[in-house]
């Protein structure tokens, strides 16, 4: 499908080579080169959708002063998802800045997957599959960093999975990802499906654990169809020992429906679960002026953390924000953490990486990516998806490493040497699970600031005790 990006360009053929396959044109010519359909390689454009990269010139340059550069991708809704966009971007210019990989530079070609009749007529789905099916075929990118959603997230690593394209998303949380990609990873045959965030098998039971601490008795879920919102919605449903009312929406046209009974039905509190930041807006402004709610508990999931969520519902919403409480994983903290923010502020004229809920997971997804690419190349004499896998098998033990430039050598060496570290990072402790591969990050429960401005922690729930901490339940 990626061929559609370019319907608006011409494909050149200015050095014929004749080809069965875009890897053999990548070889003869370098990135952008495929097999065209008279068997010669032909020259790609770069597409509207992929304008953005590090550097600038990338693709305009990519023959020559960047030819040995190790090139990686990114897809992500850039109006969304801005700030985790810039994340990714923060890492790969600050290992660039670090002297790179054995006198190799990175370069990142990032996509953007929205329904944006500014590109294309494409939907969000098809531009989800055609941006990620450019970046492994026609590029031949090792791994791609994102999409947000765990319903994309699916569909970018279905579409590139035959390529052995490795895949690594923030935020993706669903926990059907989990076995996607096999039951049985090993040091020799990772997975190639990665995620800095947790599973939303510990945001469920938190949402559950909350709610029956507050003795909440009936509970009306209103949740997105697909991978996220139905994992997330059976986790609940597997702790919560309270009634619950199933209110499954594939459409607006269907969740206004759902938004408007639940205002006059009998519940005490609505579950609302979706991946997308403009659902959660369209929920809070159908629900706002309803006199239903103002005295209905609401509870959001972690894709409502975030201040444009609030910036876009306060008109309508305003006065059900002292209603809400939601989770997400943890707020991040500490030194690694600080340092990012301090970062990217420098980076981006002053902006606030803190008040969106994945961009230190972003950030910790890029420079994880370039670890494991330190290991393919050290451990295996290229760069390819599996190797760079094999790399994140390798950062849950031994020396402490702290996600930031000045620790770039250090994991360098200790690749090089078939070492594992003990990677720290700005989203917290990385420690994977061999055999599932996730990590397993504490969730926070929060609520909106008496100014509707901004969120509170109201308490974190660390799933290896179990219990969610006394202050998160009624005096």
């Amino acid at each position: 499908m990626w061929i559609s990006l370019l319907v608006s360009c011409s494909l050149t053929t200015t050095s014929p080579k004749d080809c069965e396959s875009n890897a053999q044109c990548r070889d003869a010519f370098g990135i952008g080169w495929v097999c065209g359909d008279e068997g010669l390689c032909v020259d790609t454009p770069l597409p509207a959708r992929c304008d953005r990269t590090i550097p600038p010139d990338l693709w305009a340059h990519r023959s020559d002063d960047y030819a040995d550069a190790i090139v990686l991708g990114s897809v992500y809704e850039r109006s969304e998802s801005l700030k985790d966009v810039q994340s990714i971007e923060l890492a790969i210019s600050q290992v660039n800045e670090s002297e790179g990989l054995e006198g190799r530079s990175y370069g990142l070609i990032q996509c953007s997957n929205e329904e944006d009749a500014g590109f294309d007529e494409l939907t969000f789905d098809e531009a989800t599959v055609a941006t990620a099916t450019f970046l492994s075929d026609a590029v031949g990118v090792p791994a791609i960093m994102g999409p947000s959603y765990s319903s994309s997230t699916e569909s970018v690593f279905l579409a590139v999975e035959g390529n052995g394209t490795m895949v690594i998303s923030p935020s993706a949380t669903s926990p059907a990802l989990t076995a996607l990609d096999g039951l049985a990873p090993s040091d020799a045959d990772p997975g190639l499906l990665w995620r800095t965030a947790p599973p939303d098998s510990l945001q469920g039971q938190a949402i559950a654990l909350d709610m029956d601490g507050r003795d909440v008795g009936k509970v009306a879920i209103i949740y997105q169809e697909g991978p996220y919102g139905e994992g997330l919605a059976e986790v609940f449903l597997e702790h919560f020992t309270g009634q619950t009312e199933l209110l499954l929406f594939d459409t607006s046209a269907l969740l206004a429906t759902y938004v408007a009974d639940t205002a006059t039905g009998n519940a005490d509190e609505v579950l609302f679960i979706s991946s997308e930041k403009p659902d959660v807006v369209e929920f809070l402004n159908a629900a706002g002026p309803l006199s239903g709610y103002a005295s209905k508990g609401i509870f959001l999931a972690d894709a409502a953390y975030d201040t444009l969520v609030l910036d876009q519902s306060r008109s309508a919403a305003s006065a059900l924000f002292p209603n809400i409480r939601g989770t997400r994983p943890t707020t991040p903290s500490g030194p690694v953490y600080d340092t990012f923010l301090a970062a990217y502020s420098a980076a981006y004229g002053g902006q606030s990486a803190a008040d969106s809920a994945y961009t230190a997971y972003a950030y910790d997804a890029a420079w994880l990516v370039v670890y494991g690419t330190a290991w393919s190349t050290y451990q295996t004499g290229g760069i390819t998806g599996k190797g760079i896998a094999q790399g994140l098998r390798k950062v849950s033990s031994g020396q402490e490493v702290l996600v930031r430039p000045t620790s770039w050598s250090t994991v360098r060496a200790s690749f090089d040497a078939g070492q594992s570290v003990d990677v720290v990072g700005a989203s917290g402790t990385l420690d994977y699970d061999p055999i599932t591969e996730e990590t397993a990050t504490p969730i926070d429960v929060w609520t909106v600031n008496p100014a509707g401005t901004d969120f509170r922690i109201e308490c974190t729930f660390d799933p290896t005790g179990g219990q969610l901490p006394s202050e998160c339940l009624p005096n």
